[in-house]
């Protein structure tokens, strides 16, 4: 007889730094720039190195919150808007 495993584990929450670079995605296409952003074009949004954000999208990439594909940019997976809106309300309010 299989196991019950229980019920499903929920992913860890956000920390600021990550929420930091999923708003900075979705103001960016709330401003209408073009998808996917190019990671130099998120970097400097956030004012640190390219390096830096690569690191943090591959982090993000591997929870499920963006895609990232190299030398096209970066996009918000539906998770990952999901995130940035709760975000951006409680910013906004």
């Amino acid at each position: 007889m299989p196991k019950d495993s229980g019920p499903p584990v929920a992913s860890p929450p956000t920390t600021p730094s990550e929420e930091m670079y999923l708003i900075t995605l979705a103001v960016a296409g709330e401003d209408g720039r073009a998808a996917p952003l190019p990671l130099a074009g998120l970097a400097q949004a956030l004012g640190i190195s390219p390096i830096s954000a690569n690191q943090m999208v591959r982090r993000l990439e591997e929870r499920g919150l963006v895609e990232y594909h190299p030398y096209h940019g970066v996009i918000l997976t539906p998770a990952g808007c999901r995130v940035a809106g709760r975000v951006l309300r409680g910013r906004r309010l």
